[in-house]
């Protein structure tokens, strides 16, 4: 768990087992939910034709703790999960290791409920906290739940989210769709009657997306949907309530989820949120200064500052080392070529690479 500047201010993980990346949530009463990984010595072949002895099975686990690390409950899918409720594609005859859950997502749907997302075995569960019993289960061998009277189908599913509205969403990756595409599929739930209404399939048109590994959705507090892709292309996906795009961009690399908040990075900080260059004649300057304030426990360089417009630009030489916890100044010019009323958007970026980690960290000055 980082702050606003990057520091790493805390980390969790799940006692007593392998933590699984795929999830954490951090709970309304500050408790942590985790997912962990429950590996198990299992003779397979007792379990199914041509299965070997000895072989590594790894089942889901999730825990729940306080941020100081007390385990307040547990659930393993060894309790009620079966090995051969995997899909076909698991292979149970692996000598080695056997991933028959594979959860990808976790969602404390009320204070005794939570639920579950498991990749290969294309089923959300609901599990009750207080007994650990399945209430229901969508999707996979062992579906509860019709839609318009046929059971209802994903095809490695991730992200499920319980939604303000009481409705679910969740990110169907379509591996089996014909043509294979991905999207994000709305449903109302009648619990009781156990029958799926879908409400909205979010899909990209005209040209649809395959993620055919991890995404997620998101809905937003002006009713919008997020949609984090994946593996697919382009990587993200902005629609509105009616399906048409406010939003979509393409960047080179693959995200296991995409979230949209409102963000400003306290890395580094400026001494103005804006410029007024006031007014001047065409083809004359004029030259602003603004202060870059390092708030790390590290060195960073300011390596490049992008804007939109040929009228505003940089003339301080760059890159810009600026030491931890100190200041640099960087000079910006404003010179329009013609007539007229001109703004732009400065991006100030701090690029770093190397062997194991390509990240920018960058601010906005208008």
């Amino acid at each position: 768990i980082m702050d606003s500047s990057y520091n790493v201010v805390k980390k969790a993980a799940v006692l007593g087992y392998g933590t699984d990346f795929h999830e954490f949530r951090i709970l309304d009463n500050g408790n942590y939910l985790l997912l962990g990984m429950d590996d198990r010595l299992v003779d397979m072949d007792t379990v199914v034709a041509g299965g070997q002895p000895g072989v590594t099975v790894r089942g889901a686990y999730i825990q729940e703790t306080t941020p100081e690390g007390t385990v307040l409950w547990e659930w393993t899918s060894w309790d009620h999960f079966k090995i051969t409720d995997a899909m076909y594609f698991v292979d149970l005859t692996d000598p080695y290791m056997i991933d028959y859950v594979h959860a990808n997502a976790l969602d404390q749907e009320t204070d005794s409920t939570i639920l579950i997302s498991s990749t290969n075995m294309y089923e959300v569960t609901k599990i009750n906290k207080n007994t650990g019993e399945l209430i229901w289960r969508m999707g996979g061998e062992n579906n509860q739940i019709t839609s318009n009277g046929d059971p209802v189908v994903f095809f490695a599913q991730h992200h499920i989210r319980k939604i303000d509205n009481g409705n679910f969403i969740v990110f169907d990756n379509g591996w089996e769709r014909e043509p294979q595409r991905s999207c994000v599929v709305e449903f109302q739930l009648d619990e009781i009657n156990k029958v799926a209404t879908l409400v909205k399939e979010y899909r990209s048109l005209p040209n649809e997306i395959l993620g055919y590994i991890m995404g997620s959705n998101q809905r937003l507090p002006g009713g919008n949907t997020f949609v984090g892709w994946g593996s697919g292309v382009p990587n993200v996906t902005e629609f509105k309530p009616d399906g048409t795009k406010a939003l979509e961009f393409e960047f080179e690399s693959v995200s296991y989820r995409a979230f949209k908040f409102q963000w400003e990075t306290n890395a580094f900080t400026t001494s103005a949120d804006s410029i007024d260059f006031g007014e001047i004649n065409s083809q004359d300057s004029t030259t602003s200064t603004i202060s870059v304030y390092n708030n790390m426990n590290e060195d960073i360089y300011i390596t490049s500052i992008e804007h939109n417009t040929e009228k505003y630009f940089c003339t301080s030489e760059l890159p810009i080392l600026i030491e931890a916890e100190s200041n640099s100044d960087i000079d910006i010019m404003f010179k329009p070529s013609t007539e007229g009323n001109f703004d732009d958007v400065l991006t100030i970026c701090y690029d770093r690479e190397n062997e194991t980690i390509t990240k920018r960290i960058a601010r906005q000055v208008w």
